[in-house]
C-alpha cells in the first residue's frame, strides 16, 4: 500500500513562490527514499481569480513513510509549503484529506470531484 502527500508552495510574494517551487522539487528529490514517486499539481479553488497554487502530489512505500513523514515536517517547520496526507476508505471508495499544521488541532477534509471552472484558474 502507497501513502499519499500533497506539497503546495505558498507564499504571497509571486517571484519566491516560483522559485521555491523549483527548488522544493529538488529537495524531494535529493531526500526521499528510492520508489518515492514524485508528481506535478495544481490546486484551485473553482471559479476564484488567481486561486492556482502549484505543487507536487508525492506518493511513497508504507514501509517508507516514517522517513517521508520526518522529511515533510521539517520542510513543513522551515518552507513556506502546505503538506496534506491522504487517507483512503476502500469500501465507502472515499479519501479524506488530512491538512498538517503546528496546531493540536488536525484539519479532515473529504476529496469531491468538482465541474470544470468556467475560467482559468491561473487568471
Amino acid at each position: 500500500e502507497e501513502k499519499c502527500y500533497s506539497l503546495l508552495v505558498c507564499s504571497s510574494d509571486r517571484i519566491k513562490r516560483e522559485k521555491f517551487y523549483w527548488e522544493l522539487k529538488d529537495k524531494l528529490l535529493r531526500n526521499l527514499p528510492p520508489g518515492s514517486d514524485v508528481t506535478n499539481m495544481s490546486s484551485f479553488l473553482p471559479d476564484v481569480k488567481n486561486s492556482l497554487i502549484k505543487g507536487y502530489f508525492l506518493k511513497g512505500k508504507q514501509e517508507n513513510s516514517s522517513h517521508i513523514e520526518r522529511f515533510l515536517v521539517d520542510l513543513v517547520q522551515q518552507d513556506p509549503v502546505l503538506v496534506c496526507s491522504y487517507s483512503g476508505d476502500e469500501e465507502k471508495q472515499q479519501w479524506t484529506q488530512h491538512v498538517w499544521s503546528n496546531k493540536e488541532v488536525t484539519l479532515k477534509y473529504h476529496v469531491v470531484s468538482a465541474e470544470t471552472p468556467t475560467c482559468h484558474p491561473s487568471t
